[in-house]
């Protein structure tokens, strides 16, 4: 058998901790009724869930933070025009303000759907006060309050701050609340994390959109790279040639 000098680099991330790099953070306060985008019932909201600042149609003070929510149309509006079948309703709740993005992206335009008056967990079947007959399958739909787009002009909002929660975040005051309150967090603003391990109900590598948010659209220089997953020959750097046997 001929002998090989055959070097093992593997250029995938390592496992263990849930970033694979910090390099900057940020105190933030982050609201009352913030809950896991995973699951709208759960005080609890885990590391590394996608934040951003609330700006505008707010419930909310400017500049609290709260998660970002968003999900995918699955059947389009169509009697009564104020009802469609999303992805995943999980992230949402009643009285939510939200809009919805072509699929294309923005710049092929945005709709502003108005509150959610009801929500079917159990069909993911959600019903808004604005006419939604004009959606598309695939298209995103997100909470306007923090979301990434600027319905009005059809286009992306820049810059904008984001960031993902350092450690997992718990808005009650003592185990015993039943309600929450206003608290400071850290969220992570510039570094990198697999996407594997982002607390999204949307995988980043098929949410197109949150890869924008964190990696092009913040004022931080790179934001936080969020690392997609690589497999073929160039993962892995190894000989070309096959052994022989003897």
């Amino acid at each position: 058998m001929p002998d090989y000098d055959v070097r093992y680099q593997a250029n995938e991330v390592n496992l263990g901790s849930t970033f694979q790099q910090i390099d900057r953070s940020l105190s933030v306060q982050i609201g009352a009724d913030c809950t896991d985008p995973l699951d709208h019932t759960e005080f609890v909201t885990p590391a590394a869930t996608p934040m951003a600042p609330c700006f505008t149609g707010s419930a909310h003070d400017h500049g609290i933070w709260m998660p970002i929510r968003r999900t995918r149309v699955n059947v389009v509006a169509t009697d009564p025009v104020t009802r469609f079948v999303v992805d995943d309703a999980e992230p949402f709740k009643v009285g939510d303000t939200v809009h919805a993005i072509d699929v294309s992206g923005p710049s092929a335009g945005c709709t502003d759907l108005g509150a959610i008056t009801l929500i079917d967990y159990n069909t993911n079947t959600i019903t808004v006060t604005n006419n939604a007959s004009g959606l598309n399958v695939d298209d995103w739909v997100e909470v306007t309050e923090n979301g990434c787009v600027d319905v009005a002009n059809d286009r992306f909002k820049h810059p904008r701050l984001v960031g993902m929660l350092k450690a997992a975040h718990d808005t009650r005051l003592s185990a015993g609340d039943t309600t929450g309150a206003t608290l400071p967090a850290t969220v992570v603003v510039n570094g990198s994390i697999r996407s594997a391990d982002v607390n999204f109900n949307v995988s980043p590598v098929d949410d197109e959109l949150l890869i924008v948010q964190f990696s092009e659209l913040t004022p931080n220089p790179d934001g936080i790279s969020i690392i997609t997953p690589q497999h073929g020959d160039e993962a892995v750097d190894m000989a070309d040639e096959g052994f022989e046997s003897s």
